[in-house]
């Protein structure tokens, strides 16, 4: 599992939301993404980068199914915390990409608020945390990470 730490005094970077549907990726990029950066694969379909060497999530990309397989519903994005989160510390390779987990990926989205919801595994998140402008992040009770809310996400 992925587990993130909250690091307050931390600057969460402005990023910016794309689901390219033609593609079958969402991509979420920050104003922080051309540091040098280390990468953690949540799973086969998603992978998060983190900015070295203050290890904050700078990027994400996700190979996804198209939009029309996703769950359309109402999405209100939860109250959060407005600091940047550290990488996971656990299982992490500064050099390459770190082992991931066989969580399940659900995506709900809602074409009128433009946002978008990615469930990780099946755990229920308790605390959520803006990691950038765009993203915030839902971990649960063990700080793993549980969603991935996205907003102001433009569709492509």
């Amino acid at each position: 599992m992925i587990v993130l730490a909250p690091a307050p005094g931390i600057r969460v970077p402005r990023s910016e939301a794309i689901v390219r549907d033609g593609d079958r990726a969402l991509i979420v990029c920050s104003d922080s993404f051309r540091l040098p950066t280390a990468r953690s694969a949540v799973n086969m379909d998603l992978v998060l980068s983190f900015a070295l060497p203050d290890r904050t999530l700078v990027t994400l990309d996700a190979f996804v199914l198209p939009v029309s397989y996703w769950d359309a519903r109402r999405l209100e994005v939860p109250p959060s915390v407005d600091v940047a989160l550290w990488a996971p510390e656990e299982v992490f390779d500064e050099n390459g990409i770190g082992s991931g987990y066989r969580a399940p990926l659900a995506y709900a989205y809602d074409m009128d608020r433009f946002t978008v919801l990615v469930r990780v595994g099946d755990q229920s998140a308790h605390a959520w945390f803006r990691c950038m402008s765009t993203v915030v992040c839902g971990l649960d009770e063990r700080s793993q990470l549980a969603e991935i809310w996205l907003e102001g996400v433009r569709f492509e």
